[in-house]
């Protein structure tokens, strides 16, 4: 939004979201760093929506409000050790888990664990299943998977969306009335605003994510398909549904690794207090959660890995994040624990 769009707070009248942070933070800086500046008062009345392509309304019951709120963004210390010795416990060989597990870069990207502030959104409960793409798809809204197949394993209306680059993604998320969850917004969703390396807790459970195992690859991330979870390849977006995140989402770890809005920079490289995210023009798009392939290293919440933005890739699929549905012309009033304006 240009800045002939944003408005003083003396002018304006009105609270952004998250208004009592002025105290602290400053109005200027709020208002340059959050994700929607406010709108000037003479724009409002003819203020619509795009309506190309068509929006689909989703509904509420798929989404989880997760209300306005600090949490801790990125992994300490303490994390990464233990990173690193879940690294070394999984059978791969000897001399290569020191190697790839003991590398400095291996896991540098998600320091140092922060407080952050993030307004309400909410996120899909579940991960966009095939069978809303190929909605999307039939209605002129997306293109179809680069990955199209009819194996068994990778083919189910039930299965999530994959084969998607972050462009199809983005349109993808826009077809339902959303877009793509910043990361900070992905990771508070999958550990709460808790400390939690998984989204089920503290330790390790192989039997609640669909996961893979090492490969026999340098790196420590890589991993082929396994069946000890119950599943060889995907599994239905409803799968493991008693291993939510303390939200209530269904499969934060494995099954696809998910697109998120920002570029592969480091959690440094986010300094902002408030609604952090990072759009530079690297070619890299952060995914996050694991997928069916890959070990138990790359399940943990605050993993990190970048892809390229224009692929599609058979392991990284997608899950939207929405606004609350608010006029610019008038200050939203707080949503009360548990409802979802959305």
């Amino acid at each position: 939004m240009g800045e002939s769009r944003v408005v003083s707070c003396a002018a304006s009248g009105r609270r952004p979201r998250g208004w009592w942070l002025l105290l602290g933070l400053g109005c200027g800086a709020l208002l340059h760093h959050a994700h929607r500046a406010v709108a000037a008062p003479s724009e409002c009345a003819d203020e619509a929506p795009e309506t190309t392509p068509p929006i689909r309304a989703v509904d509420s019951a798929a989404r989880v409000f997760i209300a306005a709120g600090w949490f801790t963004f990125g992994a300490n210390e303490e994390d990464l050790e233990l990173a690193r010795r879940l690294c070394v416990s999984e059978r791969i060989p000897f001399a290569l888990r020191l190697r790839g597990c003991a590398s400095d870069e291996l896991l540098q990207g998600e320091l140092p664990a922060r407080r952050v502030y993030l307004s309400a959104y909410a996120l899909d409960r579940y991960e966009v299943s095939r069978a809303e793409l190929d909605a999307c798809v039939a209605a002129g809204g997306c293109d179809p998977s680069a990955h199209e197949t009819q194996h068994p394993g990778l083919a189910s209306p039930s299965h999530p969306a994959m084969g998607l680059s972050w462009p199809a993604a983005s349109a993808l998320c826009r077809f339902r009335g959303g877009r793509l969850p910043s990361e900070a917004e992905w990771e508070r969703g999958a550990r709460g605003d808790s400390g939690r390396r998984f989204p089920w807790g503290a330790f390790y459970n192989g039997a609640l994510a669909n996961h893979g195992q090492p490969s026999l690859a340098f790196d420590p991330t890589a991993g082929v398909g396994s069946s000890e979870d119950g599943y060889a390849y995907l599994a239905p977006v409803q799968a493991f549904e008693t291993a939510h995140s303390p939200h209530g989402l269904v499969q934060m770890a494995g099954n696809v690794w998910e697109w998120t809005a920002d570029s592969f920079v480091g959690v440094r490289a986010q300094p902002l207090a408030v609604n952090p995210a990072v759009a530079l023009d690297n070619g890299q798009r952060t995914v996050r959660g694991g997928s069916f392939r890959t070990p138990a290293l790359a399940l943990r919440v605050t993993h990190r890995e970048g892809r390229p933005e224009g692929r599609g890739f058979i392991d990284v699929g997608v899950r939207c994040a929405y606004d609350p549905i608010t006029s610019s012309c008038v200050s939203p009033v707080p949503a009360r624990s548990g409802s979802t304006p959305f």
